[in-house]
Protein backbone atom coordinates (compact mmCIF):
# COMPACT_ATOMS: atom_id res chain seq x y z
CA UNK A 1 0.00 0.00 0.00
CA UNK A 2 1.37 3.63 -1.15
CA UNK A 3 0.18 4.82 2.58
CA UNK A 4 2.56 2.88 4.68
CA UNK A 5 5.49 4.64 3.70
CA UNK A 6 4.15 7.71 4.58
CA UNK A 7 2.93 6.23 7.80
CA UNK A 8 6.66 5.44 8.58
CA UNK A 9 8.41 8.36 7.32
CA UNK A 10 5.65 10.65 9.74
CA UNK A 11 6.74 8.09 12.75
CA UNK A 12 10.22 8.59 12.14
CA UNK A 13 10.46 12.68 11.61
CA UNK A 14 7.56 12.56 15.19
CA UNK A 15 10.38 10.31 16.79
CA UNK A 16 13.44 12.45 15.84
CA UNK A 17 11.34 15.97 16.92
CA UNK A 18 10.36 14.20 20.80
CA UNK A 19 13.98 12.93 20.79
CA UNK A 20 15.27 16.39 20.45
CA UNK A 21 12.97 18.08 22.28
CA UNK A 22 13.79 15.37 25.20
CA UNK A 23 17.26 15.72 25.43
CA UNK A 24 17.14 19.93 25.06
CA UNK A 25 15.13 19.51 28.72
CA UNK A 26 17.09 17.35 30.24
CA UNK A 27 20.07 19.61 29.59
CA UNK A 28 18.23 22.49 30.44
CA UNK A 29 17.60 20.58 33.89
CA UNK A 30 21.05 19.78 34.53
CA UNK A 31 21.53 23.33 34.16
CA UNK A 32 19.03 24.34 36.45
CA UNK A 33 20.18 21.73 38.95
CA UNK A 34 23.83 22.98 38.63
CA UNK A 35 22.81 26.84 39.69
CA UNK A 36 20.80 25.61 42.21
CA UNK A 37 23.94 23.64 43.80
CA UNK A 38 26.20 26.62 43.35
CA UNK A 39 23.61 29.14 45.03
CA UNK A 40 23.46 26.35 47.70
CA UNK A 41 27.64 26.57 48.04
CA UNK A 42 26.93 30.64 48.31
CA UNK A 43 24.47 30.56 51.31
CA UNK A 44 26.28 27.66 53.10
CA UNK A 45 29.72 29.53 52.74
CA UNK A 46 27.65 32.91 53.82
CA UNK A 47 26.33 30.97 56.80
CA UNK A 48 29.51 29.94 58.00
CA UNK A 49 30.98 33.40 57.75
CA UNK A 50 27.91 34.80 59.76
CA UNK A 51 28.43 31.83 62.45
CA UNK A 52 31.82 32.48 62.85
CA UNK A 53 31.30 36.45 63.32
CA UNK A 54 32.88 37.15 60.21
CA UNK A 55 30.32 39.42 58.39
CA UNK A 56 27.18 41.01 59.96
CA UNK A 57 24.06 40.40 59.45
CA UNK A 58 23.38 42.60 57.25
CA UNK A 59 25.94 41.53 54.73
CA UNK A 60 24.86 38.16 54.87
CA UNK A 61 21.14 39.28 53.99
CA UNK A 62 23.04 41.04 50.71
CA UNK A 63 24.31 37.59 49.88
CA UNK A 64 21.43 35.94 50.77
CA UNK A 65 19.68 38.23 48.13
CA UNK A 66 22.04 37.85 45.26
CA UNK A 67 21.28 34.37 45.54
CA UNK A 68 17.29 34.63 45.37
CA UNK A 69 15.48 32.91 41.96
CA UNK A 70 14.51 34.89 40.09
Amino acid sequence: MLLEPVVKLYSKVILEIYNGHKSAAGLEKTQIVGQISSYEKSLSKARELLATRQIDADDYQKMKNLCKVK
